[in-house]
C-alpha cells in the first residue's frame, strides 16, 4: 500500500468525535490550542500509526519526532503481531467470541454471545450474578464497554434493549483481580505484558542500580604555583583510586560490586588550578549488605581522602533499582516450560549474575517473578554491545520468545 492510500485510509478510519473530546481534555490540561492538538494528533496518526489514545497515555505532545520515533503505539503493537502470526489465525484475536470459544478452558468465566442470545437467555443468564461486564465483539482498549449491576437487572427488559442499542456483543462476569497482581496496581485489572529472554539464572539475575555525584572542593590558583592552591583534579585522581580499593578490599571475594566514576569535569585553561571537580558514577551490587555498605563507604573514602590532601569532599547518594532475584518456584517452572516449547538446547544457564540494572525487579520485590533473555544475536555477522549505534537484533529469535513465554503463561494459569 503506497504511502498516500495508507494515509486516506486511516483519515476514514479516524473517530473525529473522541479525538475533539481529547483534544479539549488536553487543552485544559496542557493550555496548548485545540486545533494544534487536532493536527498534531493527526500527524502521529499518520507517522507513527498511533491513535488518540496512544497520544494521550504516551504524552506525545510533550515529545519530539525522535522520541515518538520510539513508541510502540496499537498501530504498530498490531503491525507487529500481523507479522509474527498466521494469518488464518488472526479473526481469533479481533473477536472476542472465537476467543472465549477456543480458550474456553483458559478463560475461566461466565460468558454469553450476546448478538445472538434471546431476551430470555440474557435474564437467565443475569439471575442470581453479580456485576457483568458488557463489550462490542471487535472492540480494544476499553472502548464501548460497559459495566452493569444487579440493580440494573430489576428491568432485564430495559436493559437488554439498552445493550443491543449499545451495540453489545458479549456479556461476562466481571474479572477479579488476582491477589498477586492486585499487589501491583490494586485499582485496575491489569493485562501483564513481558519481554522474554531465553537466557536462564536461579536466583539473582541482575544487580541493583545506583548512582552518586561527588564533589572536591579545592583552592583555586595559578598553575605556576600549585604550594599556594589545593589542586581538586590531583585530589579527585586520589579519591578515584582509593574508591577502587573499596570493591577489593572493602568487599568478600564471592560477593559482587562495582564502582564506577563514568564523568570528571573540572577545570577551565590549562594553567589555571581549578577550585573544584565535580564527578558522577555508578554503584552495582547483589547482595542488599554490600549495597548498603558502599552506601556508607563511598562518602567515607571520598572526605577521607580529601581531606588528607586537604581539600574537601562530599557525597550524593540516589538510590535507583533494586537488584533483580528470579522467584525459585517461578524459574523451575519458566525451565520446564522453555524445555518443552524451545527445546533443552535453546537453553543457556548464566554462572554469573548480570551487573546491569533492571526496573523489573520492582515488581519482583513485590510479587514471585522470572525474567529471563532472548539471544539476539547473529550467527554469522559480527554483534555490537548494548548501548551501541551499531546494535542490530535478528528478528528471527522473536518467535522462541514469544512461544516461552506463552507456554508459561499458559502453565500459570492452569
Amino acid at each position: 500500500m503506497g504511502k498516500l492510500s495508507y494515509v486516506i485510509k486511516r483519515a476514514r478510519k479516524m473517530d473525529y468525535r473522541a479525538m475533539l473530546k481529547t483534544a479539549d481534555m488536553l487543552h485544559k490540561k496542557t493550555g496548548k490550542s485545540r486545533i494544534w492538538l487536532m493536527a498534531d494528533m493527526a500527524k502521529c496518526a499518520a507517522k507513527y500509526n498511533a491513535g488518540y489514545v496512544d497520544y494521550k497515555i504516551a504524552e506525545m505532545y510533550r515529545l519530539n519526532d525522535a522520541q515518538r520515533a520510539t513508541q510502540i503505539t496499537r498501530g504498530i503493537s498490531n503491525n507487529i503481531v500481523a507479522r509474527m502470526n498466521d494469518k488464518k489465525f488472526w479473526h481469533f484475536f479481533d473477536n472476542k467470541t472465537e476467543f472465549n470459544q477456543l480458550f474456553h478452558e483458559q478463560v475461566k468465566r461466565e460468558w454469553l454471545n450476546f448478538s445472538t442470545a434471546t431476551e430470555e437467555q440474557f435474564a437467565e443468564f443475569v439471575q442470581g450474578r453479580g456485576d457483568i461486564i458488557c463489550k462490542p465483539i471487535d472492540g480494544s482498549s476499553g472502548q464501548g464497554i460497559l459495566k452493569c449491576t444487579p440493580e440494573d437487572y430489576r428491568d432485564v427488559h430495559a436493559l437488554y434493549a439498552r445493550l443491543k442499542a449499545a451495540g453489545i456483543g458479549i456479556v461476562e462476569d466481571k474479572v477479579i483481580q488476582h491477589e498477586t497482581i492486585a499487589a501491583l496496581c490494586p485499582t485496575s485489572v491489569n493485562t501483564i505484558r513481558v519481554a522474554t529472554l531465553l537466557g536462564v539464572r536461579r536466583g539473582a539475575f541482575n544487580a541493583s542500580s545506583d548512582t552518586f555525584s561527588l564533589d572536591v572542593i579545592g583552592r583555586q590558583g595559578h598553575g605556576a604555583y600549585p604550594d599556594l592552591c589545593i589542586d581538586p583534579i590531583a585530589v579527585g585522581a586520589q579519591v578515584i583510586t582509593a574508591l577502587q580499593q573499596l570493591v577489593s578490599r572493602e568487599v568478600a571475594p564471592q560477593d559482587s560490586a562495582v564502582v564506577t566514576i563514568g564523568t570528571i569535569h573540572g577545570g577551565v585553561r590549562s594553567n589555571i588550578i581549578a577550585p573544584d571537580v565535580k564527578m558522577t558514577g555508578t554503584i552495582r551490587t547483589v547482595d542488599p549488605r554490600v549495597r548498603e555498605h558502599l552506601f556508607e563507604a563511598i562518602p567515607r573514602v571520598a572526605r577521607l581522602t580529601a581531606e588528607a590532601l586537604r581539600a574537601c569532599a562530599g557525597v550524593e547518594i540516589r538510590e535507583g533499582t533494586p537488584a533483580l532475584v528470579n522467584d525459585v518456584g517461578m524459574f523451575d517452572r519458566l525451565v520446564a516450560v522453555a524445555e518443552r516449547v524451545v527445546g533443552k538446547d535453546r537453553i543457556v544457564a548464566f554462572e554469573n549474575c548480570s551487573m546491569g540494572g533492571e526496573d523489573f525487579a520492582f515488581f519482583t520485590e513485590r510479587v514471585p517473578g522470572v525474567m529471563f533473555r532472548l539471544g539476539v544475536g547473529f550467527r554469522d555477522k559480527d554483534n555490537a554491545p548494548l548501548h551501541s549505534s551499531c546494535f542490530k537484533v535478528d528478528e528471527s529469535a522473536f518467535a522462541y520468545g514469544v512461544a516461552a513465554l506463552a507456554g508459561l503463561a499458559l502453565d500459570v494459569c492452569r
